[in-house]
């Protein structure tokens, strides 16, 4: 299995769910995203200790949006699953 591993700073609120952006080009040629989230609350503490695992096929249906040329797909946090390591 093909993975990519995401690092990512803050997740954006859309729709009432927090949500991360993808972009595709990272995506070609793999099965499965791995995505960290550095995100901390105002303790310090991290949001999201543990890093997030989804299927490529589940970011491709997400929500697409084009930035600064960078084409990406949203996926909400809530369709993550724990990584087991």
């Amino acid at each position: 299995m093909n993975m990519v591993k995401i690092e990512i700073g803050e997740p954006i609120w859309f729709g009432g769910k927090r949500q991360v952006g993808i972009a595709e080009y990272k995506l070609r040629g793999m099965d499965m995203v791995e995505v960290v989230i550095g995100y901390r609350n105002k303790h310090r503490d991290l949001v999201y200790p543990k890093p997030l695992r989804v299927p490529v096929t589940k970011v491709m249906r997400g929500r697409r949006q084009e930035r600064k040329g960078v084409v990406l797909r949203w996926v909400a946090i809530d369709d993550m699953v724990p990584a087991t390591t």
